[in-house]
């Protein structure tokens, strides 16, 4: 205060400026018409296109080259019209931006004096100038700021102190100054300010930080006018974000006061929460600002809460408006930050309860409470993450009060389990809501998985804290839903006693899951948990909906209580089994299908849990089973189930006699037997399928038989689920107790019933259904299944991110159906083959000439299908083989199998990638079938993105595949007193110990309790020395690196620096090594824009370039031909490279991303950003804290000497 700005030099600064000037003053005034002109024409709706574009250029052309863009901009920033006055702002704010270079130092100095006068004396009062206007003029203030304060501008925030005093309007574009000034200094909204400059900006803001949070609190507190509470409000908020605490709390905590106290105001509610957010979500270390922290915990006293909980209930009466529902959302943030951020840690430094804090724990406990009951689901999500929070805390669990709040939380939790608020539902608030938080389903739909999974955490963690009152819960509940009142008519997914019980099943997995954690507290609940399910058991509904969710709730945990009471475990078996013969096996609806589907699993699963106790009764199962297939009752997939569960009690109640268990898997699969031969003619040739399948004809036609291909199923199914149950048990006992052998293929117990079907069917079949999709066959097939081998609807929609509508099976088409069947028949097959090396063993494998046979059929016909059909070759059988293979049977079977398949999809992933990037319209080739079979119904545009999703999709797969092989990540301790392990070898040299593609190895690491970093394999060591697949390894990690999938780049990057570490210096020729670094580069150029993608292919690059680049003329060449580089500065970075004392590997990384800084990419929104006049200023002086002199005590005895007696 008490500064005067100096008018006479404003003035001769305005006479300076036409002085420079050679246009008159009348040839001022025309110019601003013709700019105003442009500007009327641009902003005419009426004008036509070639006038507007010619009005925009001329503006442009003004902005760039006239020497008179500040005088106009002035005068135009003095006009009465809104419109023009900003035009001459966005002038002056063009000209700062892009053109302050060509300015003096004293025509700098005179235009923040011009500034500053128009800011004075030109602006509206307050409640008559336009909220933009002000705006732009905060804007050209800033931009000054930026290129001279504190610099060249020392006095800045003295004039601003002054600018206070001429009026309320010059308060207001104050604090737009003061807010700009912390949102582009602290919070980065300006991405052009360069880190030096912030640097200097902030520590003089920091120094007066005081002053200013002064101003701003005395003007928040007492506007000149009410109309600035608003604009102080936004500016208090941008500074208390980085503000010291012990500012940000000065004079007794008047901001948090100033702020709850403004929550009861309607206009102001909103904002007002929002700084409390900002302040209590504040992050750092708890225990150096505990004292201050225990300020904010005034939000916790009665006073606050009361005023937050009453503006809280007000906004809900207001039912659901969209304005007072982003006020709830703040407000829950800010309860939620309140708990997690600021309490918790509080508590856990052991602090001073204050007096009451009891009391007004539990009222913020009711609060928090209040919003979990909330209709909308957001709000609960956030006010369950509180307790989430508290639940998992070691000393907030054990409070009396919070455990007291458990019951109410329980039932509330599981009241939210049900699924209520799909938008596309109506009928319930919730879907109301949810209207307002997602646009489609979809995004609800995964919104309610993660909402529904932190509901599920929470009644698991109650659970474990109060298990009576969670047994309690659930048999209440069970005794409500099983008295409701039978349904007249089917139920549907979105009704609502549908959803109770499927909420309620939510519940008992979450609940009975606990039991297996803490098997002891089962006596605690015991009578409980059998009540609840005796309470199950006799609930009886032929609603298919219903019924499904009764068998869901039966398969949670409530299974491992029926050891407790055999009448209960008799029933529930009677209960499966009857149920079974409730609908037949006549076609029927699609709900009915996942009931029986339910039934038989729930079989598997309580075969599995009492398998001890069931175990002597298999006989009489058995006999039960076949009743129902006499009947025929079953289907084949619940045929599957039941033979799955059935052998796996023989082969624990038969544990020893082999040969019997052998003797009952045949009787459990008499019916396959039956149905090789049929099958086996069927899979012997493509035309044979067709005929089989009835390809021929149409699904209307008579001969046309659907069960063809559910024997087809049946068959390749029932073959894996005994694999799956074989493998349970590899391993048999030796005579020597306590130890295994390996047992004799031979003589396992389902090889003479598996290896055949795998020779005559699965191997046959897997080569026939490829044949089936090619091109080559569709002349075999009928007019409507000419497009059986295209992507099918629900896959591509949900590439597409289209609403998938889920359809019953009758209502899909017959072709969409056999799509489905055909995929899901193939996948068995490959999980199938996987399973079969592991179960019955490689070596055996191997001998028996199964890898050849397994060649011939996965790869014979490969090259002929759809490029994503490749994808079960990798997630179903090649990655389980890869980690189950034994390191002896890596050459005779892994390698041979790995070699086909790196060569098959890199080939195709490879010309695929080719035909997208191109684009060209050429006549279809072998290599561009993949991208026409995937249906001809969408747009083009659309059919791209399908396509280049589906690349994308496989590209990511054999990434993983090539992960899985070659990386490995080893996770070392650095706990004090453990011994650190020695450096791997596949850590790069000295000089690339800062690598980024490999971590550190563990005595370069931080002082960290666990840390992990990467080497190769020893299948990868193993790959390098085989050829050709070594050659493969290399150009499919250094090929992917120019595929347009950043995913996919990074793990190909990981791989080949590996790969390339290890690989010896001299393996490669020069030409071998310019087109791996010409690999590198492209992959810059692609996806250079992500930091982590673009320093680690820096480190690639430069690991190249530093082992042969130097040797090779073509390497050299090719970086001097880069964007802005020339031999000279090649040389010049040669020459840093073998100084005597080498560079930092920082110094060379900096270095080297110069050199390749002119291709690397940028995202479209920086690629053609036009940089911003430099930032030339010189450097500041910082105060440096003076360090506490510290005593150095030499005499031991002066340690030990007591205080008193110095």
């Amino acid at each position: 205060s008490g500064y005067v700005i100096p008018i006479k030099s404003v003035v001769a600064s305005r006479n300076y400026f036409l002085r420079a000037s050679s246009v008159a003053q009348g040839g001022m005034d025309q110019l601003c018409q013709e700019l105003v002109a442009c500007v009327t024409k641009i902003l005419d709706p009426q004008c036509p296109q070639t006038e507007r574009a010619a009005s925009y250029q001329t503006i442009e052309d003004f902005k760039e080259r006239s020497p008179q863009c500040l005088l106009c901009g002035f005068q135009l920033a003095r006009e009465q019209a809104p419109v023009v006055r900003h035009f001459g702002l966005q002038l002056l704010e063009h000209f700062v931006r892009y053109r302050w270079n060509s300015l003096k130092k004293v025509e700098r100095k005179e235009f923040t004096l011009q500034l500053l006068q128009h800011m004075s004396f030109n602006m509206l009062p307050s409640d008559q100038e336009v909220g933009y206007v002000k705006e732009a003029v905060a804007r050209v203030v800033m931009e000054t700021a930026k290129r001279m304060w504190p610099q060249q501008w020392p006095t800045f925030l003295t004039d601003l102190d002054t600018l206070t005093q001429y009026g309320p309007t010059q308060v207001e574009l104050v604090l737009l100054i003061l807010r700009r000034l912390a949102e582009d200094v602290y919070l980065s909204y300006d991405s052009s300010l360069t880190p030096q400059r912030k640097k200097q900006m902030a520590a003089t803001l920091s120094e007066n930080s005081e002053s200013l949070f002064t101003f701003l609190l005395n003007t928040f507190e007492s506007p000149p006018v009410p109309q600035l509470l608003p604009t102080a409000l936004a500016a208090v908020t941008s500074f208390v974000e980085w503000l010291d605490f012990k500012v940000l709390l000065m004079r007794d905590c008047r901001l948090l006061e100033l702020l709850y106290s403004l929550i009861s105001s309607e206009e102001l509610k909103t904002a007002a929460c929002e700084c409390l957010l900002v302040i209590l979500a504040r992050k750092g270390e708890v225990r150096k600002t505990a004292e201050e922290r225990r300020k904010l915990l005034l939000l916790l006293s009665r006073d606050a809460l009361n005023i937050i909980f009453q503006a809280s209930k007000q906004a809900d009466s207001a039912g659901v408006d969209s304005e007072q529902y982003v006020f709830l959302k703040r407000v829950c943030q800010v309860l939620l930050h309140l708990g997690i951020s600021q309490l918790a840690p509080l508590w856990s430094t052991g602090f001073t309860k204050p007096e009451g804090f009891e009391a007004n724990f539990e009222l913020y406990l009711q609060v928090v409470l209040e919003f979990t009951k909330h209709q909308s689901q957001i709000l609960s999500l956030t006010s369950a993450e509180v307790w989430s929070h508290f639940v998992s805390h070691s000393q907030i669990k054990e409070d009396p009060v919070f455990r007291a709040c458990l019951p109410r939380l329980l039932g509330v939790v599981r009241e939210r389990l049900i699924k209520l608020g799909d938008p596309t539902l109506t009928g319930h608030v919730s879907s109301e809501y949810s209207r307002m938080d997602f646009d489609v389903s979809h995004e609800y739909n995964t919104f309610f998985s993660k909402y529904r999974g932190l509901m599920a955490r929470l009644v698991h963690h109650i659970s474990l804290m109060v298990p009576e009152t969670a047994a309690q819960e659930a048999l209440v509940t069970v005794q409500r839903l099983v008295q409701q009142p039978q349904p007249e008519t089917e139920l549907t997914k979105s009704s609502m006693q549908y959803l109770e019980w499927d909420g309620f099943v939510s519940f008992l997995e979450c609940w009975t899951n606990t039991f297996k954690l803490e098997p002891s507290q089962k006596e605690t609940v015991k009578e409980k948990v059998l009540a609840v399910i005796t309470q199950l058991l006799a609930f009886q509904t032929q609603d298919p909906l219903l019924l499904s969710c009764q068998f869901r709730c039966l398969q949670t945990g409530l299974a491992l209580f029926l050891e407790f009471d055999h009448h209960i475990l008799q029933a529930y078996l009677n209960k499966i089994f009857s149920s079974l013969r409730m609908f037949g096996n006549d076609p029927v609806k699609r709900e009915v299908n996942v009931a029986r589907t339910m039934i038989a699993a729930c079989f598997v699963h309580v075969c599995e849990s009492q398998e001890r106790l069931l175990a002597p009764f298999l006989q009489e199962l058995y006999k039960q089973y076949q009743t129902l297939v006499l009947s025929n009752v079953l289907s084949y997939s619940e045929k599957c189930a039941f033979t799955e569960a059935l052998f796996s009690l023989s082969r624990n109640l038969l544990k020893s006699d082999l040969q019997q268990q052998s003797a009952f898997l045949g009787e459990l699969l008499q019916e396959v037997k039956l149905l090789l031969p049929e099958v086996e003619k069927a899979v012997a040739s493509v035309e044979a399928l067709v005929d089989y399948l009835g390809l021929k004809t149409h699904p209307g036609d008579p001969t046309y038989d659907r069960k063809q291909r559910s024997h087809l199923w049946y068959i390749v199914h029932s073959t894996l689920v005994i694999l799956k149950r074989s493998a349970a048990r590899n391993a048999v006992p030796s005579e020597e107790e306590g130890s295994v052998v390996s047992p004799d293929p031979l003589q396992c117990p389902s090889y003479q019933h598996v290896m055949p079907t795998i020779a005559r069917v699965i191997l046959p079949l897997i080569d026939t259904l490829y044949q089936l999709w090619s091109v080559k066959t569709k002349p075999l097939l009928s007019q409507y299944f000419q497009k059986l081998s295209d992507l099918h609807c629900l896959e591509k929609d949900g590439i597409m991110g289209r609403s998938q509508q889920h359809h019953s099976e009758h209502e899909r088409e017959e072709i969409e159906c056999l799509q489905i069947n055909l995929n899901a028949i193939h996948d068995g097959c490959q999980q199938t083959i996987s399973r079969a090396y592991t179960v019955y063993g490689c070596q055996h494998m191997q001998k028996i000439g199964f890898v050849e046979a397994t060649v011939s059929a996965v790869f014979t016909h490969a090259t002929e299908i759809n490029s994503w059909r490749l994808k079960p070759l990798i997630r179903c059988f090649l990655l389980h083989l890869v980690n189950t293979c034994p390191e002896e049977c890596w050459d005779g079977v892994l390698i041979p199998i790995l070699t086909h398949t790196c060569h098959l999809i890199f080939t195709r992933l490879r010309d695929t990638w080719n035909i997208i990037a191109q684009r060209h319209p050429a006549v279809v080739t072998g290599e561009e079938k993949d991208l026409d079979c995937m249906g001809s119904g969408d747009t083009e545009v659309s059919q791209e993105v399908l396509e280049e999703q589906l690349v994308i999709a496989l590209s990511r797969e054999y990434a993983h595949l090539l992960e899985v092989v070659c990386i490995k990540r080893v996770s070392v301790s650095h706990s004090k007193g453990r011994h650190k392990q020695e450096r791997s070898e596949a850590v790069v040299e000295e000089d690339m110990e800062d690598c980024s593609l490999v971590a550190a190895p563990p005595e370069e690491q931080p002082a960290n309790r666990w840390s992990t970093y990467q080497t190769l394999t020893p299948l990868g060591v193993r790959l390098l020395e085989v050829n050709p697949l070594n050659e493969l390894l290399f150009i499919s990690a250094f090929g992917g690196l120019s595929w347009s999938d950043t995913q996919t780049a990074t793990k190909c990057t990981n791989i080949a620096g590996l790969l390339l570490e290890k690989a010896p210096v001299d393996s490669f020729s020069a030409e071998v090594y310019t087109q791996l670094f010409s690999q590198v580069l492209i992959g810059l150029q692609k996806h250079g824009m992500h930091d982590n993608n673009r320093n680690e292919l820096l480190h690639l690059a430069l690991m190249i370039y530093q082992t042969t680049g130097r040797r090779c003329p073509d390497i050299l060449n090719i970086l001097s031909q880069l964007p802005g580089n020339t031999s000279d500065k090649v040389q010049a970075f040669n020459t840093l490279l073998e100084q005597q004392k080498p560079p930092s590997v920082k110094q060379k990384r900096e270095k080297f991303k110069e050199l390749l800084s002119g291709i690397i990419g940028k995202h479209i929104g920086e690629a053609f950003k036009r940089p911003p006049a430099a930032f030339d200023l010189p450097e500041l002086a910082f105060k440096k804290k003076a360090k506490e002199s510290r005593e150095i005590v030499t005499d031991l005895a002066s340690l030990f000497q007591d205080p008193t007696e110095v």
